[in-house]
This record gives structure tokens, sequence and C-alpha cells, in this order.
């Protein structure tokens, strides 16, 4: 994977999209989105959503600090995650600002960037995003850090979908197998922390949401049983697509539902 310099940090990312090749930086007039996965996550997460949505779009999915091949050299706290999301919009979209996607904790992180530079940020698509709803299910935070096997990790996995069916060996084994890198563990326990600070936050980041300019979208599955979704008015100044059936990840879930929803969002 590609890797770029952001506020200190070395990211891997994903790149797809912006032309047949690929190549070069986005010009001033394309569309760039930036994905952000969620804790205990990578850029990888993005495989049913990156090539649907490269389609009409030079789209970048990172690995967050301390994530999939990301080293980390200071998680600091939300507003330092955020820094860095900031400093990866600048090297990778110098010219063009962004529609950020974020997921879960990457959906509170998108939601602090876009709030400390709207100017770098053309429309904000948020999936599950920590801070805006419910209190987080801290059982399921515990067992990822604690899971050992397929047995343990099938069981806290279970609670990412309302189709435990859809979870299959190879998903299990490669989230387990990321747990068990040697960086990992400590990282998540890092960004564990980083979790508790997004939710004791949750007035100010429900204050950023509205105080947000640019088009701002939430998408929530209707099951989620890891951040439950929030009551509508809780979120009024952003549209709110409610999905019935769904769990924690939407965009896994019901990708072909999901990606019209961001490809069309803020065009």
């Amino acid at each position: 994977m590609p890797r770029i310099e952001a506020a200190g940090e070395t990211l891997s990312y994903l790149k797809a999209g912006g032309g047949a090749a690929g190549l070069g930086e986005p010009g001033v007039d394309e569309q760039v989105m930036l994905l952000i996965h969620g804790f205990a996550s990578d850029a990888r997460s993005w495989g049913l959503n990156q090539p649907a949505l490269a389609a009409n779009a030079t789209v970048y999915a990172i690995d967050l600090p301390g994530h999939g091949l990301s080293p980390a050299q200071d998680f600091g706290g939300l507003d330092r995650q955020a820094a860095v999301v900031i400093a990866a919009i600048l090297a990778l979209s110098p010219k063009a600002p962004v529609h950020i996607v974020g997921h879960s904790m990457g959906g509170a992180i998108a939601l602090r960037a876009a709030s400390l530079r709207p100017d770098l940020v053309r429309a904000l698509s948020l999936i599950a995003p920590a801070g805006l709803g419910g209190p987080p299910n801290l059982a399921f935070i515990e067992g990822l850090l604690a899971m050992t096997d397929q047995a343990s990790a099938r069981a806290v996995l279970q609670d990412l979908v309302a189709n435990p069916a859809i979870l299959s060996p190879q998903i299990v084994t490669g989230i387990l197998a990321a747990r068990n890198r040697p960086h990992t563990y400590a990282a998540w326990q890092a960004m564990a922390q980083v979790g508790a600070e997004i939710w004791a936050r949750s007035a100010d980041l429900h204050a950023a949401l509205s105080a947000l300019s640019m088009p701002t979208q939430i998408i929530w599955g209707g099951q989620d049983r890891v951040l439950p979704p929030p009551p509508p008015p809780a979120v009024a100044l952003a549209g709110l697509h409610r999905m019935a059936g769904y769990g924690h990840v939407p965009h896994m879930e019901a990708f072909r539902q999901v990606n019209p929803l961001i490809a069309d969002f803020g065009v």
C-alpha cells in the first residue's frame, strides 16, 4: 500500500478512481472522497464501497494511526486524530475539497475535522457516527480487546451486524489476525480511550454538527447494537437515513443501498 506523511504520522492508504490509471493528484474540479474507518478496522473495510464510489470520483481510504498498516507515533485524543485527517486531506487532495465518509469512531473524527477546517470539506457522510447516538456498547469494545480465537471472535462480532450469517469465516479470521498483530492490541487500547473521550464530548459534537455549513447526511442501521441510533430530533439538521433491518455496518450489510446515497450526495 502507498503511504503519506500526515501530522507526524505515516498513513497507509488505498486509492481508486481518478482516471484510467488512477495516477496523480486530483485536479481542482474533480470529485474526491476520503473514507475513514472505525475502531479496530482499516482501509480494507471499504472493499464493498470504494470500487463503486470510484466510478465518478477519486476515492482514498486511509488506515488511521495504529490500524491496518499504519504505525502510530501519537494517538492523542479526538483533536489529534482530526489533525491527522486534515493533514491527510492536504497531502492527498491539495487542490480540491473532499467528501469525507466516516464510520463509527471515524465518523466522529470526520465531524471534528470538518468543523475545524470546513474549507477542506465539500460534503460529509457519517455512518453510525460515535458521539451522536446512544451510549456505546462497552461490552463489545472489551470483547474486541479480549478475543483470542475463532469462537470468541465470532461471539463478539455478531453484535456488528443484524444478520450474523454474513460473518464468513474469512471475515472473522481477518479481524482476528489484525487483533493479533504485534502493535494492534496497544493501538486498540489507545483508541478505546479516544472513543471514551468522544462519548464524553457528545454535546460538543452535536453542537459542531448543527454549525456545519456543508451538505451533511447520516446513515444508521436501525438494528445497531454497538452504537444505538439517535431519535430523529437529535440530528434534525442533518439528513438521517435510518436503515431498518441492518446493524452497525450498513455500508457492508446494505452496500447496494448505501453506495448510491454516498455517490450522489453533495455533487
